[in-house]
């Protein structure tokens, strides 16, 4: 199971990589669940992940998006032609057409612009933001050909995904996304005692921010936190 590590700013690259972190994800914890971040944060988390651990993946957060496909599209191929590994999209709608549609131009743009997989994510707190039922999103990954689903928050409130979604609803996640060979990512709220549980259900990728911060979602990522996550996640690899 991978570690995704949530940046906003670029001097939190240095805490993402040096404390292990196998993803790291830029967005604006500021602008929404999956804010966008500013491109010239991006070019330069990029680099410092490339000079300092080139093993280590970048993604990137397109927003929460409730309409204009088109848009996703050109958002999707500009991440994807500067040579990120993931573009994250959030679907924030629970019209199953848009979904599909805004699914479908985020895997366009993104394959018109580079090598970048697409995630597509689906909130926990559907209920609360009227948008699309996570259980519905490998489906719709699937016939679009994105790379993988991830299910999130959108409301950040101290509240976790565990909160909103069963372990039951999670395996059925997981199963569904598996069946059609995508890969499966979790956040949304979670900490310590979730990283067992997550890895237990089979998610190939966990994602946090608040967690591992001081100060926050809004405060600064901490190196010993994130190593301390990672360490989890090694021995539970160790069997």
């Amino acid at each position: 199971m991978k570690l995704l590590v949530s940046v906003w700013h670029v001097d939190e690259t240095y805490a993402a990589v040096i404390g292990g972190a196998d993803i790291v994800d830029v967005k604006d914890p500021s602008a929404g669940s999956l804010g966008a971040p500013k491109p010239s944060v991006i070019l330069k988390v990029k680099e410092i992940v490339s000079l300092n651990n080139p093993k280590c993946e970048v993604s990137a957060a397109i927003g929460d998006i409730k309409c204009c496909p088109s848009t996703v599209r050109l958002a999707s191929y500009a991440l994807s032609s500067i040579g990120l590994d993931y573009v994250k999209v959030g679907v924030e709608t629970a019209d199953f057409k848009l979904a599909h549609s805004i699914a479908e131009n985020a895997v366009e743009g993104a394959r018109e612009g580079g090598k970048a997989q697409v995630i597509i994510v689906a909130y926990a707190d559907f209920k609360r933001t009227n948008s699309l039922n996570p259980l519905t999103l490998p489906e719709i990954a699937y016939s679009v050909s994105a790379d993988g689903v991830m299910i999130d928050t959108r409301v950040k409130d101290g509240r976790s995904t565990f909160n909103y979604l069963s372990l039951n609803e999670l395996k059925q996640f997981v199963s569904k996304a598996k069946k059609y060979g995508l890969i499966t990512a979790l956040a949304g709220g979670l900490n310590i005692e979730h990283v067992e549980v997550a890895y237990k259900l089979g998610f190939d990728v966990i994602g946090f921010r608040t967690a591992v911060c001081d100060g926050g979602r809004l405060g600064k990522l901490s190196k010993d936190k994130i190593c301390t996550f990672k360490n989890i996640i090694e021995k539970l690899e160790e069997g």
